[in-house]
């Protein structure tokens, strides 16, 4: 990296007031950033202002991802840089901002931006900020972006629909509410989330099976169970459900979507079946669960990985034993890595090299 890059990095503006003087670039790319890109994600405000003084422009992105600055700054919680970087109040910048800074919480910089005049708005007439806000971009600061979306819907801003799918998803009555009650029509989602029966039943007639199948995922999520049991009188799609339950450790859940027809030999090349994830997760009570409703215990992907080989690399030493008991067979040979046996053996899993010689399992190159 060059000394240029360094200074602004480490926020060192007298550096970068001397480089510059003596003709460095300021507008270079280093490592695919220019300086102004690391004064801003390292929030160094007296090093932006002081690259932004000798020309440094700051709309050039980065050139792996293609974010700008400003970006960066709210991104890693900088607002101060944020500020910083809206010196020329570009109106584009400063939409940017809006966004960014709703996505990430940054409060006190949403005020500021509201105060200089900033539209809540986009050129559609809808709030993108709100999208944000809702869990769009990121799912931490929840307190910090339900507040700013508390300020930016009096201010005007008017969300799409996209917002309650978000805050759906994310599982906030809170944010649900609050969009419901500025105008946005309820959705299947949104009263799956809110276990809002009565809406549940009124909508359900008219969902698709993609509207059905994500309310099923965000009812599971929620925990609400008669609004989950309302939702299974209709035909889903109850994979990415079944892997919600597991996560959750929601077996009552989870059991009763294996009720409603959920079939746990439900795969996808990549992934494997939903046996692969409980195994890999590590829990005993939804593999044997799986394995009672018929989960095939010697399914493989694509490479040849089977959930007995997902239960051992996670080194869930139950999850294996269960599924040995079930049948899985202990001599499958994973390319480049050998038999089940070897690869425990490699990596020093004592028990559960114990539990495949005893099941049978051979030492065996790839």
């Amino acid at each position: 990296m060059g000394l240029l890059h360094e200074a602004a990095e480490r926020g060192d503006w007298m550096e970068i007031e001397r480089l510059a003087e003596a003709g460095a670039d300021v507008n270079e790319y280093d490592d695919e950033v220019t300086p102004i890109l690391a004064a801003a994600s390292n929030g160094h405000v007296e090093a932006i202002r002081t690259l932004l003084r000798f020309g440094a422009d700051p709309d050039l992105t980065d050139e792996s991802v293609g974010d700008p600055p400003v970006f960066y700054a709210a991104a890693n919680r900088h607002g101060a840089a944020v500020l910083a970087l809206l010196a020329d109040r570009s109106s584009d910048r400063m939409a940017d901002a809006l966004v960014y800074s709703a996505a990430y919480g940054l409060v006190p910089v949403v005020d500021e931006l509201l105060r200089l005049g900033v539209p809540p708005n986009d050129e559609d007439g809808t709030s993108d900020a709100i999208s944000a806000a809702a869990g769009r971009s990121s799912r931490a600061y929840r307190d910090e972006r339900l507040a700013i979306m508390r300020r930016l819907l009096p201010a005007g801003a008017k969300p799409n629909p996209e917002a309650l799918q978000w805050a759906s998803r994310e599982k906030d009555r809170e944010m649900v509410q609050l969009l419901v009650e500025h105008g946005l029509p309820l959705t299947l989602e949104a009263a799956a989330a809110l276990g809002d029966i009565p809406s549940v039943q009124e909508l359900l007639p008219s969902a698709s099976k993609d509207v059905l199948t994500s309310a099923v995922v965000v009812s599971v999520d929620s925990g609400h169970t008669e609004a989950l049991r309302e939702l299974l009188a209709r035909e889903a799609d109850l994979k990415q459900a079944a892997l919600h339950a597991i996560t959750n450790e929601r077996d009552d859940l989870l059991k009763m979507l294996l009720d409603a027809g959920l079939d746990p030999n439900e795969r996808t090349p990549d992934t494997g079946t939903i046996l692969f994830y409980a195994a890999n997760r590590g829990r005993p009570e939804p593999v044997r669960m799986l394995i009672r409703a018929g989960a095939d215990v010697n399914a493989k992907t694509w490479n040849g990985h089977t959930a007995l080989f997902r239960a051992i690399s996670g080194q869930r030493t139950e999850a294996v034993q269960i599924l040995l008991d079930a049948g899985a067979d202990p001599n499958v040979v994973i390319d480049g890595l050998g038999s089940l046996l070897t690869f425990a053996v490699g990596r020093n899993y004592t028990q559960i090299a114990t539990l495949l010689r005893r099941a049978g399992g051979e030492m065996r190159g790839s």
